[in-house]
């Protein structure tokens, strides 16, 4: 019976390869120190093309690969190892920084919407997330900072109960947006032009009644920013024990 073959397209290990190399071919890089971008496949270096493991993968340009899978007993042959060497400079390069080039497909990625969104609640509690990009990581993606806020009973004389959340996020193209505390977990997607978070464990985790999960609109009215900005104020100082007096 034939072995079926694992297929390597659109998995993380595929994103990783091409991330890390950013598309440069090891051996144009090795041998003819080329850092352009270059159009290729993922070549399997031991030749067992069910063998998907990182370090048994390397970006090459359709030429090198080609050679590199013909190799015949006329001519002195690409050696695994040669590539292995070439990579891992390639990838040296590339994580210093070293390999910028505005064609670089990896700085084109930015897929993920940046400003404030609310999610639809009463008057007694809300909540709102910001998401904005600072940052480019090693491999060209960009890096987002995602900030939460949650509250809930603001009418309460002991003031509201508040839940917040921060963190940073890579872009990917292959996984939504996730933070993880413990065994609280929280997911946010997009769709339509609207944030949706979807939440595990929540229960506690917070204050009670607090939570992100639900559907989140965009916020571009300057007079609603400006009153999401003034809440956050009076939920800050509510925070730090200083609830006005009635």
């Amino acid at each position: 019976m034939v072995e079926r073959r694992k297929n390597l397209r659109g998995t993380d290990i595929e994103a990783e390869v091409l991330l890390r190399s950013r598309r440069r071919c090891a051996l144009c890089f090795g041998l003819d120190e080329n850092t352009n971008t270059r159009r290729g496949q993922i070549a399997h270096l031991n030749k067992d093309r069910n063998d998907n493991r990182f370090e048994n993968l390397a970006f090459l340009c359709f030429d090198h690969h080609d050679e590199f899978d013909g190799q015949t007993s006329q001519s002195k042959n690409i050696t695994r190892k040669e590539i292995i060497r070439y990579r891992t400079d390639l990838y040296q390069q590339a994580e210093s920084g070293k390999l910028s080039n505005p064609d670089d497909v990896t700085n084109l990625l930015s897929n993920i919407p940046t400003g404030v969104f609310a999610r639809k609640s009463g008057l007694d509690g809300g909540a709102n997330v910001s998401i904005f990009q600072t940052r480019r990581n090693w491999d060209g993606r960009p890096v987002y900072q995602i900030l939460g806020q949650s509250f809930e009973g603001v009418k309460r004389e002991a003031g509201p109960n508040m839940g917040f959340f921060s963190f940073e996020t890579v872009e990917s193209l292959l996984e939504p947006i996730s933070f993880h505390d413990g065994d609280y977990h929280a997911t946010l997607e997009f769709a339509d032009g609207f944030l949706s978070i979807e939440e595990e464990n929540s229960c506690g985790y917070f204050g009670m009644g607090v939570y992100f999960e639900g559907e989140y609109s965009e916020i571009k009215s300057p007079f609603r920013r400006l009153r999401w900005w003034l809440l956050s104020i009076l939920v800050s100082r509510i925070r730090k024990g200083q609830w006005p007096n009635p």
